[in-house]
């Protein structure tokens, strides 16, 4: 996440950590800036529905579950992430 906030790739603030559990929101995304810099801001969608596809199987493989409420691209506040060990 740190990498990614200086790199400009994401505004990125963390709404929870301990060992269990870490949330974080994304506020400013790269990906959909583009998008709607190219005047298809729904082009972003297909990367958020990527994440929900693969994420879930990926991270429970590794004993982890992974969660999202909403991302900018559909109109939500933010993109808020959580990743729960299982």
């Amino acid at each position: 996440m740190i990498a990614a906030n200086k790199a400009g790739c994401h505004e990125i603030t963390t709404t929870e950590e301990s060992k269990a559990n870490i949330g974080f929101n994304i506020n400013w995304c790269v990906w959909f800036e583009l998008a709607k810099k190219m005047d298809v801001p729904e082009a972003c969608l297909a990367n958020c529905y990527a994440d929900d596809l693969v994420y879930p199987d990926y991270f429970k493989s590794l004993g982890i579950k992974y969660s999202r409420e909403g991302t900018l691209a559909q109109g939500k506040k933010c993109c808020d992430i959580r990743f729960e060990k299982i």
